[in-house]
């Protein structure tokens, strides 16, 4: 004999194919979760339920044959021996519209809670099934099988109604009638109208016009967050939601400085949101992990024995070039961020443009041409870190000498490295070149301190830049540094050419031996 019981994980069901003839009215199958974990109630539980479908495919198959079978009356309720699982005893309602749309709201706010873990959500579909049977057998029978008090059928009757519109997808309207006299209800449903994140960074894009890389990037965060947490709208995320977020990259493997970036990036689009109306408050506002200077990964200046390791390897004293070093650009870069401070984003993305002869007076007013590099955002997929990075670099002699102006004057077309190409659409000239130098660093050079990278030439030319008695304004000008002092920021990228000409001729590295020569 055929019982129609189920099991799935550790909760029973009802399964039962439905007739042919009325596949188009309930489906292939019907299957409702039984809310039990005790098979032997489970087993009493499919026999009442067996009951109640037998009656419903009978009647339905009655309407479409013409004739309609009578169906017993219903009795009163009676008490039962066993509580029923409730959301929330506190109502105090006789209005049954307005009892159906805050438990309708109560069981909304409980499923957001319920899909962050998997074992949540199904213990809240389980609830939500059983609620919607237990109700169904109430009025059917007048018996619900978890009271132990009688209760108002139209009581019932919400709390079926409320639970059935939202295992629909629908919403139950917010009307008038809602507010009573007494007390003045105040409260929103999400529609399936409120927007998703990924509309609003359509909406943010077109408003702010930032970067299409920064567009992209928005979008990944978008991506992952509804990897971990599911598709809501704005208004449904939580702050519980953010939180989500947090834990899921940390458990991804992600660090903690990543994990922030991805929490910034998610508040930006968050405070857009207040800033549009869309929600009041930003829900993810503070969310984010707290790195102690301690576990701060800090750079440090290569040593002398790494710039040694790395002037005297085979790049430099047998003209190799690795494939992923891009020709010259292995070759310049590490000269030219140590004899600039510049960082690699601004070396990659060099124009032939930028390398240019200007002229400055000395204090006897005798003029004078210096090389210049121009660190600028005015080129075609040129960008800054931040205003102050715009500025100046005379171009150091050893750097002249051993041919960067000669080897700038041979190329053709915009770039002075156009072997350098981007990973991605939205990607940066330095990214595989950058993942290359690392990989030679280690591998090749065994400079296996962590902490150098090819950023510790910024440091290293700070250091120098002190050890040559450069005044902290003029190395932060040479730099792109900012400073705490907004007069000395002003107008940087017109530095007066002289000081910063002067600072670089007294500019020098000790206790290293580079390449000498001509390079072409």
């Amino acid at each position: 004999m055929c019982t129609h019981l189920s099991k799935r994980g550790s909760t029973y069901y009802y399964r039962r194919k439905t007739p042919s003839d009325l596949i188009h009215i309930f489906g292939k199958e019907v299957m409702k979760s039984l809310g039990t974990k005790d098979k032997k109630v489970a087993e009493s539980q499919v026999r009442k339920m067996g009951a109640h479908y037998d009656d419903l495919f009978a009647s339905a198959l009655a309407k479409l044959n013409g004739s309609l079978i009578s169906t017993p009356a219903i009795p009163e309720p009676q008490p039962l021996k066993t509580k029923r699982p409730r959301f929330d005893d506190s109502f105090d309602i006789d209005d049954a519209e307005t009892y159906v749309f805050l438990f309708n709201k109560q069981l909304r706010a409980k499923r957001e809670q319920a899909r962050l873990t998997p074992s949540s959500w199904q213990q809240f579909n389980d609830y939500l099934d059983a609620l919607i049977v237990d109700g169904e057998e109430y009025l059917k029978t007048g018996t619900h099988p978890f009271d132990d008090e009688p209760r108002p059928m139209w009581k019932i009757e919400a709390e079926l109604k409320a639970a059935t519109s939202l295992r629909n997808n629908t919403t139950v309207p917010f009307t008038d009638s809602m507010f009573r006299a007494s007390k003045e209800i105040v409260t929103k449903v999400t529609t399936p109208t409120s927007p998703l994140l990924s509309k609003l960074v359509s909406k943010w894009a077109a408003e702010r016009e930032p970067a299409a890389r920064t567009v992209a990037k928005m979008n990944r965060v978008i991506e992952r967050f509804e990897a971990i947490v599911g598709k809501l709208t704005i208004p449904e995320i939580k702050r519980v939601h953010a939180v989500a977020f947090k834990d899921g990259l940390l458990e991804a493997g992600l660090t903690a400085a990543n994990t922030n970036q991805y929490l910034t990036e998610l508040n930006t689009l968050l405070n857009y949101a207040t800033q549009q109306a869309i929600i009041e408050t930003n829900p993810a506002t503070g969310i984010k992990i707290r790195i102690s200077e301690s576990a701060r990964v800090k750079r440090s200046p290569f040593d002398d024995s790494a710039l040694k390791a790395i002037f005297n390897s085979p790049i430099y004293t047998s003209d190799e070039r690795p494939a992923g070093g891009k020709g010259e650009a292995a070759y310049w870069l590490p000269l030219l961020a140590l004899y600039t401070g510049a960082r690699l984003d601004e070396l990659c993305q060099l124009h032939l443009g930028d390398i240019q002869l200007e002229s400055y007076e000395d204090e006897q007013e005798n003029t004078h041409q210096v090389w210049v590099m121009r660190i600028t955002d005015e080129g075609d997929g040129q960008k800054l870190k931040n205003s102050g990075s715009r500025r100046r670099i005379p171009i150091h002699q050893t750097l002249i000498a051993l041919g960067f102006i000669t080897y700038v004057q041979a190329q053709s077309g915009l770039q002075i490295f156009p072997e350098l190409k981007p990973a991605s659409a939205y990607g940066s000239l330095s990214g595989n070149w950058s993942k290359w130098f690392g990989k030679y660093l280690r591998e090749k050079i065994k400079v296996t301190d962590t902490k150098m990278v090819f950023h510790s030439f910024r440091h290293n030319f700070k250091d120098y830049a002190r050890i040559a008695g450069i005044a902290t304004e003029v190395h932060n000008a040479l730099s792109g540094h900012s400073s705490s002092d907004a007069a000395t920021n002003y107008g940087s990228d017109k530095y007066p050419l002289r000081p910063l000409t002067e600072a670089m001729n007294r500019y020098k590295i000790t206790g290293l031996t580079l390449p000498t020569g001509s390079k072409l």
